[in-house]
């Protein structure tokens, strides 16, 4: 039942990245469908009596992560929202989590689930890159599988690519959370002399690299930068030189971010003077006006004339800041939240920042060498999914369930590594035993 259950969660992860805005039963898309599939077996193998391991750190996530929802539900019961669909969303998301964190108990489920996600990944930047420079068939894949807004067409015909993901900013979304992870992969790899994963990977990764550029994201250009470097600098960290690698990465990922903007779009991605980046700060301006004015949250973002609290001499800023949420995750929450759900996000991520520390220094000093690369291909996923949604609305309680397999991820290695060093320490207190 289990492996159903990882075969399950794994067509659920590739679903999302491919066409989660298609519905079918129930009005719901593949995607949830297969991901309440893979729950449901999960909970039947707990039923059955099946050994639960829930670790102090995610027990931790699970109690903040459901105070953070219910405070969502008695803000939108407040505000007279009724139960909308993103409480659903975000309920689903947790349970996607605790099924990753319940099939993954072997390193070598852990290693299936990247792949599948790094694949996933690189199929989607694949039509994306056919979108670039070949529009036309790659185009209509993509509308088949999805349903398009106007504007995300709009965006893909003007060479902001969406690969096979409903919108060119999701699409942004998955490629800098698996371009870093398909690095530290492709290290592995290379460490271990599998000719074969090293030629598919550096090809997976040279697609999503190219699909992320032609996003046109910058923020998540930068993020997968960012986040690529740390996962090396983490890799190579105390090894002969680490500190010439640390020093090369960060050059190489500086100059390639250059290079990028240069060749490709400077405008967008150095001078920084088009009208989405100019209008960022204003926005946010405006959401911190927005929750001192309502400081236990609204559930939706309705701004009034006296919140924009910001001098604009460009009429089409002001107009653009009245239309937009203020594309940043963490303002997200503040505006639909409040403090109090500011403050539950804020301690989220400390617990999760502080799982994935803690799990790393584990790591180093474990007899699977091959851990090392893992932890430190999932902290530079998070980092770079974190540096993108800095700048943009999606997040783990903000309308994106791709990133909870992610996190559960986080959360597994944890308890493996975990249990690891404690049945060295047992055996070396009690060696007969």
């Amino acid at each position: 039942m289990k492996r159903l259950g990882l075969a399950a969660l794994s067509a659920s992860a590739i679903a999302y990245m491919w066409g989660s805005s298609k519905t079918s039963l129930f009005g719901l898309a593949p995607s949830a469908l297969l991901a309440i599939f893979a729950v449901l077996l999960v909970v039947m193998c707990v039923l059955s009596s099946e050994k639960l391991r829930l670790t102090q750190s995610y027990w931790s996530i699970l109690l903040v992560s459901t105070a953070l929802i219910l405070w969502a539900l008695v803000v939108y019961t407040i505000n007279g929202l009724g139960v909308p669909r993103r409480v659903f969303q975000m309920i689903l998301a947790l349970a996607i989590s605790f099924a990753v964190y319940f099939l993954t108990d072997r390193m070598s489920k852990i290693w299936w689930l990247t792949g599948v996600l790094i694949f996933g990944a690189a199929v989607s930047a694949l039509i994306g890159v056919g979108q670039f420079f070949r529009g036309g068939i790659f185009i209509d894949i993509w509308q088949r599988v999805q349903n398009p807004t106007e504007g995300a067409v709009r965006l893909v015909l003007g060479k902001q690519v969406a690969g096979l993901a409903a919108h060119t900013v999701m699409f942004s979304y998955h490629l800098a959370a698996t371009l870093p992870l398909a690095i530290a992969v492709f290290l592995r790899a290379h460490n271990r002399r599998f000719v074969f994963r090293r030629i598919t990977l550096l090809a997976a990764i040279v697609l999503i690299a190219a699909a992320l550029v032609f996003t046109g994201i910058r923020a998540a250009v930068g993020g997968a930068v960012i986040g690529g470097v740390f996962a090396l600098i983490l890799v190579k960290y105390k090894s002969r030189g680490w500190w010439r690698h640390i020093v090369f990465a960060s050059l190489v990922g500086l100059l390639l971010y250059v290079m990028i903007g240069r060749i490709y779009n400077p405008t967008r991605f150095l001078t920084m003077t088009d009208v989405s980046a100019r209008v960022r700060l204003p926005m946010q301006a405006t959401a911190i006006v927005y929750a001192l004015h309502n400081p236990l949250g609204t559930g939706v973002y309705q701004l009034s004339s006296s919140e924009v609290d910001v001098d604009l001499d460009d009429p089409s800023l002001t107009e653009l800041v009245f239309m937009h949420t203020p594309h940043n995750q963490f303002l997200n929450v503040l505006v639909y939240y409040g403090f109090p759900g500011f403050a539950l996000l804020v301690l989220f991520y400390s617990i999760l920042l502080k799982t994935l520390f803690i799990t790393w220094r584990i790591a180093c000093h474990s007899s699977t060498e091959d851990s090392r690369y893992i932890v430190a291909g999932l902290a530079g996923a998070m980092l770079g999914y974190l540096v993108n949604s800095m700048f943009h609305n999606a997040g783990p309680f903000v309308g994106d369930v791709f990133h909870w397999y992610f996190i559960g991820l986080v959360f597994s290695l944890h308890t493996i590594l975990t249990h690891e060093v404690k049945r060295k320490i047992l055996d070396q207190v009690m060696p007969n035993v």
